[in-house]
Parts: C-alpha cells; sequence; structure tokens
C-alpha cells in the first residue's frame, strides 16, 4: 500500500467569508446630492503595470473635456465637474497619484465656489482614495473635514453619511469600538429608516468582524424589518447580504444562500446589476465549499455574463476564478487552466494585487490536482511572492496560499519545507482565530511526520489537531482526521482500528460531500481488507474508489485505485486482469514523470511509485514471462540517471554539465540525527580517507539538477542489444517484499531468471547492513578480532549462497569473463567481490566484477566514450593531499600524496598533472580536469545521503572557497572527456540509495562526461590503498580493461595480505579482510 496520507484540501474561495480587509466594501453609504457618484474602484489600486487603450482614450477624452471647461466662461462649476470626473475615472483605473491631484484641483475650486455639497463629495472621494492607499490617519482627517462641512450644511443624511465612511475607515484601522461608536451617532443623526438601516447593516458587520455572528444575524434582520418599510429594494438587498455573510461564517451554507438568493432578487428588481452579480459570485463560492461545483457553475455563470456587461473587470476577474475552481473540481481541467489564466490576464492588466495571487493559487491547484505537482509549485510560488508583496494582504488569504506550498513540496518529498510552510500557514489561522483551519494545518504536519516514518512526532501532533477540533462540527475535518489515523493504525497493522477509522472518513466525507476525501478513505480500505486477506471486500472498495477518482480526476486516487485493483485481482486468481491495472498505474506514473523537471522530484516519484512496478515484475515472473519481467524492472529503475545522461549527451554546449535549481527557503541547520560530525585524530596524520564534518548551512528545499528531458526506458531488444555489445554477462537483482528475483543476460542475448530466492526483504536487509557493518567496522579489541573475522565469513557465505548461487551454473567458468552486476535497492550496499564461496574464495578470484545501476545506462555511456572529442593518449590529472593549515583538522594524507606521485611516474614523462596541499584547489580541478583522460583524486570524501547534493571531495580551500568538490560543483563544470576518474577516498561510491540508484559522487562523474567511475564502498586505508592504486594504474597501462586492471589489483592486494597472515607452518588462517582490498569498484564502461 500507498503508505501516503491525504489532507483535507481547501481550494481558495474568493469573498466567501467576511474578511477585515474587505470590510469597507461591506459598509454602503447613503446617496449624497452631488453632480456626479462617488468614484467606484473597479480593480485594486496601486502602481499601474499600464493602461489599455481603451483606457487611454477614455482619459484623453475626459483631460479635452477639462480643457473645455477651463475655457469656458462659466465662474467654474463645469472646470471642478470635470477635475472630479477625470480624478474619478483614473482612482478606477489605479492611477491614484495622478487621481489624488485632480481631486484636490476640484476641492480648491469647489471651495472658492462655496459649492457645500459637491465640496463634501470631493473631500470624501479623496477620504476613500486615501484609505485605498493604507493611509488611515490622513482618510480620516479628510472625513473629520468633511464631517465639518456637512454639519455646516445641517444636512442630518449628510452627517450620516460621513459618519458611515468615518466608520469604514475606524474598521480598517480595527479600531472596532471607535466604529461602532460613529455608527450610533449616525442612527441618531438621522431620522430617515434608510439612513438607520443602512448603519445597522454596518453595525452588523462590526459584530461578524468580531466574530459575533448571532448578533451580526439579528442586526441585519432589524436592518432588513426598517428598510421593508420605506420598500428600499437596495437597502434591504444589502442588509440580506450581510446576513448571508453571518450565516456563511458560522458555517450554515445552506441558509446563507437561501439568504442570498433573496439579495440577488432584491437587487435585481432594483437593477443593481454589479450587487447582484456579487451576491451570485457568494453563493457561486458557497457551493464551492458544499462540493457542489455543478450547481456552482450554474450561478458563477450568470456572475460573468453581469460583470461583462457592466464592464466590471474586478467582478469578472474574482467570478473567473470561482469558476475555474468549479471546472477544475469536475476534472475539466483544461477549462479551468483557461478561465484561470485568463483572470491572471486581466488581474496584471488591472493591476488587481489580490487577483493576481488569487489566480496564480488556482492555477497551481489545476495543476496539483492533475498530477503536475512540480508546475503547481511553480504557480504557489508566485502566488506566495506576489501576496507577500501585497501591503494590507489578507492573512487568511495568505495563510491558504502558504497551506497549498506545504501541500505541495509534499507531494515532492521536500518533507522539511513542506512542515515549514505548515506551521507558517498554522500561525496565520491561529492569529485570526481561526481554530478549525489551524487544526487542519496541525493535522497536515502530523502527517508529513508519518510520510517520514516518525511516529512519535505523528501522534503528538495528531492529539494536538484533535484537541483543536474537539468542538468542530465539520464533517470535512471529521473525515480527514479520521483518515488519517486510519492510516497510522494500518502502517501499525492494527487492521481492525484501521477499518473502523477509514469507515468513519468516509461516512463523513460523504455527508460533507468531501469526493476526494471519500475516495481516498475508500482506497484506504481496500488496502486493508486486502492485508486482512478479504479480497472481494477490498475489490468492492476499489471499484467504488475508481468510480469518484475518474470523475474527479483525482491523479493520486486514480494511481491508488489501479495498484489495489492490481494487487487484488491478483489475490483472486484473475491474472489478466490484473495486468491491465498494474500497466494503468505505471503508465499513470510514466504520465507524472513527463511533468517533472527536476532530477530530486523525478527521484523521489520512482520511490513512491515503486510498488506497482514491482507487483507488476512479481505478475510476469510468477507467469513465466521472464523477459517482460525483466523489462519492467528496467523501467523501475534509474530513470532520472538516464534523463540526466540523455540532456547531457544532447548538449550543444559545453560550458557547463547540467543546469542546477537551487533549493528555496529559508537557510536551516540541519536536525541533529542528520549532522555529520566532525572526527578529529590526535595524529596530525590520518590513516583513514573517511572524513565527516559539519555541513554547511543548506537551504529547506533539496538543490536539484535540472532535467528536462525524459529519456524513454528501454526496450526488451534494445537491452538485449546493449548487453550484446557489452560482451559481457550482466546480472540483474530485484528485491520483492517476500522474494529475490535474478536475471542473467548473456553476451548472446539469451535471457534466464533463476527460481526465486525465498526470503523476505526485511531479512536480506538485515543480512546485508550486518555484512557491511563486518567489513567496514574493526574490532573494538584485540580479542574480538578472531570472532570478528568468523562471523563476517559466515555473512559473506550467506550472501554468496543466496546472491550467487542460485545463477553460478548461468556464469562463465573463466575468470577472466566479466560479470556485471546490477543491484536494486540495499544489494547496493553489498560488497559483490568479497563475497565467500563454500570454498573460501572471494567472488574476485572466480570472476571479474563490476557495476551498472541499470542496463539501461549503457546507452548513454556508449555515447559519452565514443565522443570524438576525447584525448587518444593516456593523460593524468591527479590530486593528492589537499589539506593545508586551514583544514589541519582533518588530518593529513601522506600516503595519498606518495600514491599520485607514483601513479604519476607510470604515466611516464609531460603525461601527468599532479597538484597536491594548497595547490590542489577546486579552480585547478575546474581548469585541468577538462583536458585529461584520467583523473585521479586521493583525499579526503564527504558523503550526505540525506542532501546528496552536498556530497563532496575535500580539496584545498582558497579565498573564500571551503575547498569542497560538491556534486553540484562537479555538474555546473564544463563536462569532462576523461575515460575514467579515479576517487581514491572514503566511502565515494555511497550515498541515497533509492529506487533510482545511488545518487551521490559516482552517479555526477558520469553524468559529467566519465563513462567509468571507481569509487569506495567504506573507510579506505591510506597505506594499502597507495598500494593497490600502483597496481592498478600498472595492469591499466599495461593494455589491460579497466575492469580487469582492478581485478588484478585486488587479487594481488589479496595475495600480499595472504602472506603476511600465512601461519609460520602451515596455510593462512583467516582470509585477508576485505576492509583493506575490497572497498573499490568500478562502475559503467568496463573497457
Amino acid at each position: 500500500m500507498n503508505s501516503r496520507t491525504v489532507e483535507l484540501s481547501r481550494r481558495t474561495t474568493v469573498g466567501a467569508f467576511v474578511v477585515l480587509a474587505a470590510l469597507a466594501s461591506c459598509l454602503p453609504s447613503t446617496t449624497l446630492a452631488a453632480p456626479s457618484q462617488a468614484p467606484t474602484i473597479t480593480r485594486l489600486p496601486g502602481q499601474s503595470d499600464g493602461l489599455t487603450n481603451q483606457q487611454q482614450e477614455h482619459i484623453l477624452q475626459l483631460e479635452a473635456a477639462l480643457e473645455k471647461a477651463r475655457n469656458s466662461k462659466g465662474k467654474g462649476e463645469a472646470e471642478a465637474d470635470a477635475l472630479y470626473q477625470l480624478g474619478q475615472y483614473l482612482f478606477s483605473v489605479g492611477e491614484i497619484g495622478k487621481a489624488e491631484t485632480y481631486f484636490r484641483q476640484s476641492l480648491s475650486v469647489e471651495d472658492r465656489l462655496h459649492r457645500q455639497e459637491q465640496s463634501l463629495q470631493v473631500r470624501i472621494a479623496l477620504a476613500h482614495l486615501m484609505m485605498s492607499q493604507k493611509r488611515p490617519e490622513d482618510a480620516l482627517a479628510m472625513y473629520k473635514d468633511a464631517l465639518d462641512v456637512a454639519n455646516k450644511n445641517k444636512n442630518n443624511d449628510q452627517i450620516a453619511s460621513v459618519l458611515d465612511n468615518m466608520a469604514s475607515c475606524m474598521l480598517l484601522a480595527g479600531d472596532f469600538d471607535q466604529a461602532e461608536k460613529l455608527l450610533s451617532q449616525s442612527m441618531e443623526a438621522s431620522p430617515s429608516s434608510v439612513v438607520k438601516a443602512n448603519a445597522l447593516i454596518n453595525l452588523a458587520a462590526v459584530a461578524a468582524a468580531r466574530r459575533n455572528y448571532q448578533l451580526a444575524l439579528e442586526r441585519s434582520q432589524k436592518a432588513i424589518e426598517m428598510a421593508g418599510s420605506s420598500e428600499e429594494l437596495r437597502t434591504i438587498g444589502l442588509a440580506y447580504r450581510q446576513q448571508g455573510r453571518a450565516y456563511a461564517n458560522m458555517g450554515n451554507y445552506e441558509k446563507a444562500i437561501s439568504t442570498y438568493r433573496q439579495a440577488a432578487k432584491n437587487f435585481e428588481e432594483e437593477v443593481e446589476t454589479v450587487l447582484q452579480g456579487q451576491v451570485l459570485l457568494s453563493i457561486g463560492q458557497l457551493q464551492l465549499a458544499m462540493r457542489q461545483p455543478q450547481e456552482a457553475k450554474a450561478e458563477l455563470k450568470k456572475a460573468i455574463e453581469i460583470a461583462r456587461a457592466e464592464n466590471d473587470s474586478h467582478l469578472l476577474i474574482e467570478c473567473m476564478i470561482a469558476l475555474g475552481a468549479a471546472e477544475a473540481d469536475t476534472a475539466n481541467f483544461d477549462d479551468a487552466r483557461t478561465l484561470h489564466g485568463e483572470a491572471s490576464k486581466l488581474a496584471h492588466a488591472n493591476n488587481n494585487k489580490r487577483c493576481q495571487y488569487l489566480a496564480a493559487s488556482e492555477e497551481g491547484f489545476d495543476l496539483l490536482l492533475e498530477g503536475k505537482a512540480e508546475k503547481a509549485l511553480d504557480k504557489f510560488l508566485e502566488a506566495n511572492s506576489l501576496i507577500s508583496k501585497t501591503a494590507g494582504a489578507n492573512a487568511r488569504e495568505h495563510a491558504g496560499i502558504l497551506r497549498d506550498l506545504g501541500l505541495c513540496y509534499r507531494s515532492l518529498g521536500q518533507m522539511d519545507a513542506a512542515i515549514k510552510y505548515y506551521l507558517e500557514a498554522s500561525a496565520l489561522f491561529e492569529s485570526s482565530g481561526d481554530i478549525e483551519d489551524q487544526a487542519l494545518l496541525t493535522n497536515s504536519v502530523a502527517v508529513v511526520y508519518l510520510d517520514m516514518g516518525r511516529r512519535g512526532e505523528f501522534e503528538r501532533e495528531f492529539e494536538l489537531a484533535r484537541s483543536l477540533a474537539a468542538q468542530s462540527k465539520n464533517q470535512g475535518v471529521i473525515a480527514c482526521l479520521a483518515f488519517n489515523k486510519a492510516q497510522f493504525d494500518f502502517m501499525e497493522h492494527r487492521f481492525d482500528a484501521a477499518l473502523k477509522s477509514y469507515n468513519e472518513a468516509i461516512e463523513s466525507a460523504r455527508t460533507a460531500k468531501d469526493a476526494k476525501t471519500e475516495c481516498m478513505s475508500l482506497n484506504g480500505l481496500g488496502f486493508t481488507h486486502l492485508a486482512m486477506k478479504n479480497s472481494t471486500e477490498a475489490r468492492h472498495c476499489f471499484t467504488s474508489a475508481a468510480q469518484l477518482a475518474e470523475a474527479q480526476g483525482l491523479f493520486e486516487a486514480r494511481w491508488d485505485v489501479a495498484l489495489g485493483l492490481g494487487k487484488t485481482l491478483r489475490a483472486l486468481g484473475q491474472d489478466a486482469e490484473a495486468e491491465v491495472q498494474l500497466k494503468k498505474a505505471v503508465s499513470l506514473v510514466e504520465k507524472e514523470r513527463s511533468y517533472l523537471s527536476r532530477d530530486t522530484f523525478k527521484t523521489f516519484s520512482l520511490d513512491l511509485r515503486q510498488e506497482c512496478f514491482l507487483e507488476l515484475i512479481d505478475l510476469y515472473a510468477c507467469t513465466g514471462r521472464a523477459d517482460l519481467a525483466l523489462e519492467q524492472a528496467e523501467k523501475g529503475r534509474a530513470r532520472a540517471f538516464l534523463d540526466l545522461l540523455a540532456g547531457r549527451v544532447s548538449r550543444s554546449s559545453a560550458d557547463t554539465v547540467a543546469v542546477i535549481i537551487d533549493g528555496a527557503g529559508e537557510n536551516k541547520t540541519s536536525a541533529p540525527s542528520a549532522q555529520l560530525v566532525a572526527m578529529a585524530d590526535s595524529s596530525p596524520e590520518s590513516v583513514v580517507r573517511g572524513v565527516k564534518v559539519v555541513p554547511r548551512a543548506s537551504t529547506l528545499v533539496e538543490s536539484s539538477a535540472y532535467s528536462p528531458v525524459n529519456a524513454a526506458p528501454p526496450t526488451l531488444s534494445e537491452i538485449v542489444e546493449l548487453v550484446k555489445r557489452h560482451k559481457n554477462h550482466v546480472v540483474e537483482y530485484c528485491m520483492l517484499k517476500d522474494k529475490l528475483l535474478i536475471w542473467v543476460i548473456s553476451p548472446t542475448g539469451e535471457i534466464k531468471l533463476a527460481p526465486p530466492v525465498v526470503i523476505s526483504s526485511f531479512e536480506l536487509k538485515k543480512k546485508i547492513r550486518d555484512t557491511h557493518n563486518s567489513i567496514a567496522q574493526a574490532a573494538r579489541l584485540p580479542k574480538d578480532l578472531a570472532e570478528q573475522d568468523r562471523s563476517r565469513e559466515i555473512l559473506l557465505k550467506d550472501l554468496y549462497a543466496l546472491l550467487i548461487q542460485p545463477v553460478q551454473s548461468f556464469l562463465p567458468e573463466s575468470p577472466d569473463s566479466v560479470v556485471t552486476f546490477v543491484p536494486h535497492g540495499a544489494l547496493f550496499s553489498v560488497p559483490f567481490a568479497a563475497l565467500m564461496s563454500n570454498k573460501g574464495k572471494y567472488l574476485v578470484e572466480e570472476r571479474t566484477v563490476s557495476y551498472l545501476p541499470a542496463i539501461g545506462v549503457l546507452r548513454a555511456t556508449e555515447k559519452i566514450a565514443s565522443e570524438s572529442d576525447r584525448p587518444a593518449d593516456n593523460t593524468l590529472l591527479a590530486f593528492g593531499n589537499p589539506i593545508t593549515k586551514v583544514i589541519a583538522f582533518l588530518g593529513t594524507l601522506p600516503f595519498a600524496e606518495k600514491e599520485v606521485k607514483k601513479v604519476a611516474a607510470l604515466f611516464g614523462d609531460g603525461k601527468s598533472t599532479i597538484e597536491v596541499g594548497a595547490q590542489a584547489t577546486k579552480a585547478a580541478y575546474r581548469s585541468l580536469a577538462p583536458k585529461n583522460s584520467v583523473i585521479h583524486l586521493a583525499t579526503h570524501g564527504l558523503i550526505s545521503e540525506e542532501r546528496p547534493m552536498d556530497s563532496a571531495l575535500v580539496l584545498a580551500p582558497e579565498g573564500s572557497d571551503d575547498g569542497l568538490l560538491t556534486v553540484k560543483d562537479i555538474l555546473t563544470m564544463p563536462p569532462l572527456k576523461a575515460k575514467m576518474v579515479v576517487l581514491s577516498a572514503c566511502q565515494t561510491g555511497r550515498g541515497k540509495i533509492t529506487g533510482d540508484g545511488v545518487v551521490g559522487l559516482s552517479r555526477a562523474f558520469i553524468i559529467a562526461g566519465a563513462p567509468s567511475v571507481v569509487v569506495s564502498q567504506w573507510n579506505v586505508d591510506d597505506v594499502m590503498t597507495e598500494y593497490q592504486m600502483g597496481e592498478f594504474y600498472k595492469s591499466f597501462l599495461s593494455g589491460k580493461s579497466k575492469v580487469a586492471a582492478l581485478r588484478e589489483a585486488q587479487i594481488k592486494t589479496i595475495g600480499f595480505m595472504d602472506r603476511l597472515l600465512a601461519a609460520p607452518s602451515g596455510p593462512v588462517a583467516n582470509r585477508p579482510n576485505p576492509r583493506l582490498w575490497a572497498a573499490f569498484q568500478l562502475i559503467g564502461d568496463t573497457n
């Protein structure tokens, strides 16, 4: 079962709830007698991005009208009106600075003319403008000035209107008490029932802002009754709208929609079409929240018609965003993207900052639902950047974007980043008083910990989420928490408890009409029944989930369904039907990969989806189709590696091997468990070429090679041809849950599958781990040495029996014939050369051994090796002992320096370049490496399994450069032309073991252009490595192949040590410890 968990994902809804930043627009003012109406903002004001031709033409017409008014013979009335109208329009299109200039000129003329009502109107317009610029103090001063004018006019309606506007100013400043006081004064100032009703509506908004929704309902109801006596339909509609908002905030969506419909009816009868469109938008958004996308579409399309007819771009943008969400929720992703793309363009054209970030966020969600997580990430990052730059942006909307960023990073395997953004979102929801969403975000953090296998942290965060949501009646929230509880129970093998929680999640999800959580819960229920051997019940669950997954277009759920049905049908003995489903699951993985362009994301995706490949491999193996099983095994490994190699081979530029995308997010210090601890030796010299140091501050998100190429996996015919050209026997492994599969492909192209080796993956991993430790770790005390030697030989013989004996009869008898091993999973840690037969012989004494991460990699290494610009002669670049005073704590490597000088002497005069000590810098490497056919680096190694891009070889520091030649450095330097790179350092063959193979230094050097890399599996001894490398190069320069030369060097080292260990009067008591001779292995081209 895919152990990933899900969260309750909420699509952004625009304006469905009352938020402080929008309160000003909720406070209608009474209409003043004036030559023209107060300015209406058709887009959010801010710095203009440029006006459309139509807008520019209209401005020119207004400027012409102003010039004509100035030339007229009147007292100035026409000029004042023209100035006001020009200011009003400039304000509406976001030209705030110019608008303020014209409003002030108009005010100057009005004060000279003593037209009190008009001067009052201009003052209110200026105050509105100041509020739009977040200048509440200036706006309040202007409102007070307007109030003085209204008092002089002794016009109670004007006084009430100004007090209303002053209250809106106080609301936006967060001063609810002062706002309420002003609104109460407004009610007292005018005997008009309409004025009093408007004040009550605004008082209801104040109550809603304080989250006193019951009081908001009562006040809006009084407003309805008061306005009803005057049959003022507009005011009645506004009161119903405010009442609908209160119901929405209380979670009573059905009552809210009913109330909104009453508001829309009043607005329609009063021909207040813009207000009608706004209410229809609110209805559509609530229907989206209720999981009723089809009903939402109908309302939103009506609202869009109104917005277009009224040329209201702000309303149109919000409606398009919501309609796009409805289309995505019904799996119409093309329509959703079109709508959100158009909304985004329109928001930018109108400089509508809020809708810019909302549109970007919605586009991201469309892509995420469709399975295009990396593209979704780009959109969420864009939305976060936009909202972060928007002054006074709504905190709840920002929290939603941060939540979606966390969800996206989690789906791409960047767990630290996911936790960071979830916590930031949770804090914003908490500051907004939104406990329910805070609970959901806390649950999301718990989910990530469960993904990471950190059970304790999951339980802690999950219990906190449950306590926060204890009073919630939201069935969607209840479903989400029940689902994740079920996932945890399943992972802990508490299947009865899991069944109960999954059923609770399904029931709550159906009540909430949450098809996504219902679908995922049905899948979970199916996997639980499958684990309990209830295959018939499992099939029913997966079949039900399939209908929901297809209807919703949910990628993750569709993959789970295909995998679950495939496993279930196999259990029911229906292999043909199972094959169809498993192929579907694999094809979905291929589709998902095609959307990814970062190496780290591709690697994570393959890890996450391994189960469908393994299940199909097992099916083919069990039904006697060894060739198809092998083809599928190749399809499920080293795919990201193949992509990078294909991209490297097709590069036309030689400036750099790959483009690196740096990690996004805040710098962070690795958790203690992930730190590489400094190993300082009391001696100034080190006998071991390995060091683990505290890493430099790394970014929150892993850096990654940019990998836009999606190379096709090798077909069966290509696999056969590659092996034929390779001319070696290839042994490929596949670890399944309860067995091990082993293929042998001969140079003739014949494919043989050995009988399955029955062993659990858990047991096999333990044997491999114990064997590796028995070699890599020295005995603590001399008296323990004999026992360690004995137990090590037992472990090496056990692995030989499991890994070699089953295919012994398929392998060539000649020890000079090359056998290339293609490991899988934990088998990458197996020291194949050191495996011991029952006769006490190491495998390297019986066979010539090389390694590949996948047969398909030969496709690229062949092309790399055959490139015409590679040096014909053997020329050497050797770096040794690059230790200076700055990094003296690492310990010098005197034998490494001796080693490179010895190797250089073997190449002959003029054929080698040596850099040692302070001269062995990265700058020197960058300059010299592309010019030589063999590169030899004898130094300390630094391996980071959690951050493979930070794995490094230690070179000499220089200036501000720390001297660490990282994977990232290797990939961003010019391509190599070397036929071989030898990393004569510790653990250089290790790295992060993934479905893509070992991600680390060896992979990087092959991508950089070296068809063959010699690396080590553990810490190597300085003295013995110097000896072995000398023997290796003697053999290689005598004309032997790379792999034959390595074997000869290892056998000579064994022989040398056998003589040292030989008893005075008889045969060898113990065979030489592989730690001293078997560390190095050749990966890639063997010739």
